[in-house]
């Protein structure tokens, strides 16, 4: 089924298991809706926000990546880039922030990017 005046398929017939998916506003509001339903999905998250205690709890519940970023500035933007090169190189559920630190349990499956 295709959207009837465009021909592009219908978000349910997308595909996103495994893929990484980068969002902006993941903090709150649709971007954290829209986090919740791709992570049902199995998609990937590079999740995105000004607010870093909300955006981590969020990562946290999701076993997504969050990494702390305003948009409105160019370095922030790059490094959010960077990120997401990072995560669609990185094999399913492996790492794709910064390192962290090695500790004794590596069952938790969020990362934590906040600069």
């Amino acid at each position: 089924m295709t959207d009837a005046t465009t021909d592009v398929p219908t978000v349910r017939q997308i595909d996103v298991r495994g893929k990484v998916a980068v969002i902006t506003g993941a903090a709150s509001g649709i971007g954290a809706a829209l986090a919740e339903r791709l992570a049902a999905r199995g998609t990937r998250l590079l999740l995105s926000d000004i607010s870093s205690t909300t955006l981590q709890q969020i990562a946290d519940r999701l076993g997504a990546t969050a990494l702390v970023a305003d948009v409105s500035h160019p370095d922030d933007v790059e490094r959010l880039a960077e990120a997401a090169t990072r995560a669609s190189r990185a094999p399913h559920r492996a790492q794709f922030g910064k390192p962290r630190p090695k500790s004794g349990s590596e069952s938790s499956a969020s990362t934590s990017v906040v600069s």
